[in-house]
């Protein structure tokens, strides 16, 4: 019984912080993970793609966690038959066709002032942090990374979340 103890204070020393630290840095890789493949679960309203080929744009838009990795990621990836695109802004513009939009961010913008710039837009919007306006919020459970939706911004963008999707979250804001 001694040794057991002894063995689980050990572990928990010296393998506490060594297994929270592969859970960090696996943290944005598998975040980028969703980013992209939350664009399989969503229908886009007409026109917001100039047409069949134009491919599905993620911005980044801000503070960019997750650098090459997610350029890698999507690199060859076709959602719905359209090709990937990573680009990174500065600060959100309506205008810069983005259709998955992280808002990470900034000095100069905050996520809520981000959201707000794209109210409207037809643009899936991903934070780390809950706002008016965004779609799908980054929330760690049990180490794990999750999402909470909200169907109302996600209806003000003139999105449809496929069902499954909405059974993923662990939170739906209707």
């Amino acid at each position: 019984m001694g040794l057991r103890i002894l063995l689980i204070l050990g572990l928990l020393v010296c393998g506490g912080p060594v297994a929270a630290a592969q859970e960090r840095s696996l943290e944005y890789p598998v975040k980028a993970a969703f980013l992209y493949r939350f664009g399989s679960f969503v229908d886009w309203p007409a026109g917001a793609f100039a047409n069949d080929r134009q491919p599905l744009l993620i911005c980044i838009i801000g503070r960019d966690p997750f650098g090459p990795t997610l350029d890698r990621l999507v690199s060859g990836q076709t959602v719905e038959g359209r090709t990937l695109l990573v680009r990174r802004l500065p600060a959100a513009d309506p205008d810069a066709g983005c259709h998955i939009a992280y808002l990470g961010g900034s000095s100069s913008q905050s996520v809520g002032a981000a959201a707000h710039a794209l109210a409207g837009a037809p643009v899936f919007t991903v934070a780390e942090s809950a706002a008016p306006g965004v779609v799908a919020q980054f929330v760690l459970r049990a180490n794990r990374v999750r999402f909470r939706l909200d169907t109302r911004a996600a209806a003000a963008a003139r999105l449809r979340i496929s069902s499954k999707l909405l059974n993923l979250a662990v939170e739906v804001t209707q």
